[in-house]
């Protein structure tokens, strides 16, 4: 080979060094896998995984003419026989030839996957335990296979866990529970225990939840491998109980965990007050001076203003920020709503009240980054995220509409808070309640008022409309309140605004205006104008319109699909009728059928005349979430011990007297008086 034809030597490639990492910390998943889905984030947490139920296999029933005699689900041991056929359609099933251990026959069928029926059901020709449920046609009885169950459970009770859709099955959450409990259960009973045992002996607990005599480890136990379904019911209330006690134990950490601040004396209080357009009533004079009494010690504010929607919560708010920056040259303060139409409207008012006071107007076009050089803010979300410097008074208005890192971040140098709500989320009810906070309440409107409260379903909803038409025929205004922007199946076209307006059109055309979350606020304002102006009778909207919208002369709404909300947002909407006085109503229009739980939900609701009765029903039904001070759930499990189960006050009631001895009180802990909270509520 020659020089010139000679091919250059090829240079070695680099090798790319990898980067030396620091170990990671490692994650919930990491630790659980794919429990952590259900906010488990450690091993000895597992345990308190409650089942959402339990089915009882410890009777299974001896032949098919034993299944026919009843109307229940039962378990029976069946043979296939004959052929496997599968039908398609709309609604997928499959069917095959049963016989039972006496010889009766009759036919089965499977809804659902035939794929995995098929194969379900060929591997039980030697006989299998399926969970069955009686069927009749055309007086021909014949079973509707619900599922096939491992032979490991015939005689026991098997508990019921919840799953997460496409992600964990429930068999598969309850396997692994089952694997991790022989190494976690000691484990999860210790850390209970110990946590207990630092404020009243153990046994004195177990005997008020229900279970003298036995340990925590028999009680975890009890709920995951019960001996019976009598033995579940009470290992399962004992477990719930526990948990509540703990609870109690949250809430008191919020009250001796209070910061050291500065006292504040509104002295000029009385003086603002009679700023006000308006006399204020006796209760709204309270609750200031519940307020300043709070502000007056060293040790920060934690109170709960709860006033039903149109009663005038604004006016103390208001009054407390003046008097407050009247106290000091010095003192600042931060006023917090949910969207811009409310913020603006609080700081128009303080404006035209306190008009020697100063108020920046803040949201997220806001330039200034920096907000330290103003003393007072009034603004939207976008105050968090700013650097708003040390304030001596944080208030924050529709307070259910934040979350518990929101609303107090802030008070991070240390200030006091005051919270406002008609309607607050489990959580800070149950805190409220507990001692926790301090609640301050006005409960009688300046100018009397009645709203009447119905529901109605598809089949008489002609009645219905035909009132809405007399009322707008007649010069009256209704709002209409759907729960979703858009329909994404076929059930939702009736509940979604953007495929409802039209029909409101049709019916009342050049009458109706509407409104979704998309809108800028230009287009609410021309929208709500023209409602306030008359030059529109309807307003179609989703849940945008819940807080901060006032449309005075309002008589009528209609919440349609209200099973879709929240009580608190149905009361929201309910509470922007009468503004003025007088009558009005709120009608819950439900076009689809309701199960007997959501049946249940909406006809409490009627039956609640304001937004405290609203809210002790959502704690009632959701559970009151994490009290520990680290806690962000704001309704259902109390997150720290028990996971996809609501601890309620039921839970809560037996154990309070055990609670109050431990911390030397006589009075309930959930008593108030003259508005505020026991005496056991204030640290000094």
């Amino acid at each position: 080979m020659t020089t010139a034809t000679a091919r250059p030597k090829a240079k070695p490639r680099k090798t790319a060094r990898k980067k030396a990492t620091e170990p990671r910390e490692p994650t919930a998943f990491d630790r659980v896998g794919r429990l952590a889905s259900f906010g488990i984030e450690h091993g000895f947490q597992i345990p308190f995984l409650m089942p959402a139920g339990y089915d009882d296999f410890t009777q299974p029933v001896a032949s098919l003419h034993d299944v026919a005699s009843s109307a229940d689900r039962a378990l029976i041991h069946l043979r296939v026989v004959g052929m496997v056929r599968h039908f398609y359609g709309s609604v997928p099933r499959t069917r095959a030839e049963v016989q039972d251990d006496h010889g009766g026959r009759t036919f089965a069928v499977a809804f659902g996957d035939t794929k995995e029926w098929a194969l379900v059901l060929e591997a039980s020709r030697q006989g299998a335990l399926f969970v069955v449920q009686p069927s009749w046609f055309k007086e021909e009885f014949s079973l509707r296979l619900v599922e096939r169950v491992d032979r490991q459970w015939a005689g026991r009770v098997r508990p019921r866990y919840p799953g997460k859709p496409n992600y964990m099955p429930p068999d598969k959450v309850r396997e692994k529970i089952h694997e991790a409990l022989p190494v976690q259960l000691q484990v999860a009973a210790g850390q209970l225990r110990a946590a207990i045992g630092a404020h009243v002996p153990i046994e004195t607990v177990m005997t008020a939840a229900g279970a003298p005599g036995w340990s925590l480890e028999q009680v975890i136990g009890e709920v995951h491998m019960p001996a019976s379904p009598t033995m579940a019911c009470l290992a399962r209330e004992a477990l719930h109980r526990v948990a509540a006690f703990v609870g109690l134990m949250h809430a008191h950490d919020h009250v001796v965990s209070r910061a050291r601040v500065r006292p504040v004396a509104l002295a000029t209080r009385k003086a603002r007050l009679s700023q006000l357009p308006y006399t204020p009533t006796a209760e709204q004079v309270q609750v200031v001076e519940e307020i300043a009494a709070d502000m007056a010690r060293p040790v920060a504010m934690k109170r709960l203003l709860t006033a039903d929607v149109g009663l005038g919560k604004s006016g103390p708010i208001l009054v407390a920020v003046a008097a407050t920056l009247d106290a000091d040259p010095s003192n600042r303060v931060a006023l917090m709503a949910p969207n811009t139409a409310l913020a603006s409207q609080l700081h128009a008012e303080f404006r035209s009240w306190f008009p020697d006071l100063p108020a920046e107007f803040i949201t997220g076009e806001h330039r200034d980054k920096d907000l330290t050089g103003y003393r007072h803010l009034i603004g939207t979300t976008a105050l968090l995220h700013r650097n708003v410097g040390e304030l001596a008074l944080v208030a924050v208005d529709e307070e259910q509409k934040f979350s518990t890192d929101q609303r107090e971040a802030l008070t991070g140098f240390g200030a006091h808070m005051l919270t406002a709500t008609a309607t607050c989320i489990p959580r800070t009810m149950a805190l409220a309640r507990y001692g926790a906070l301090g609640v301050s309440q006005i409960r009688k409107p300046h100018t009397p008022r009645t709203v009447h409260t119905r529901r109605w379903d598809a089949e008489n909803r002609r009645p219905l409309f035909a009132e809405l038409r007399a009322h707008v025929h007649a010069g009256g205004q209704v709002l209409v309140v759907y729960p979703m922007r858009e329909a994404r199946e076929q059930t939702d076209v009736l509940r979604a605004v953007d495929t409802s307006h039209q029909g409101w059109e049709k019916m009342f055309p050049g009458l109706v205006r509407w409104l979704d979350a998309t809108a800028n606020d230009e287009t609410k304002q021309t929208v709500l104008d023209d409602m306030r102006q008359k030059r529109a009778r309807i307003l179609v909207s989703t849940t945008v319109v819940e807080v901060g919208i006032t449309i005075p002369d309002l008589q009528r709404v209609v919440i349609v699909g209200p099973e879709r909300m929240g009580l608190s947002q149905i009361h929201q909407l309910r509470g922007r009728v009468a503004r003025k006085g007088g009558e009005g109503w709120c009608d819950l229009y439900c076009p689809v059928a309701l199960n007997d739980d959501q049946v249940s939900k909406l006809d409490a609701f009627l039956a609640c005349k304001d937004g405290h009765e609203v809210a002790e029903l959502d704690l009632k039904l959701r559970g009151f979430g994490d009290l520990s001070m680290k806690g962000r759930r704001q309704s259902g499990s109390d997150g720290g011990i028990l996971f996809g189960s609501a601890v309620t006050l039921e839970h809560v009631e037996p154990m309070e007297k055990v609670w109050l001895e431990a911390c030397g009180q006589t009075v309930p802990v959930s008593g108030v008086s003259n508005g505020r909270p026991s005496s056991h509520n204030d640290a000094d």
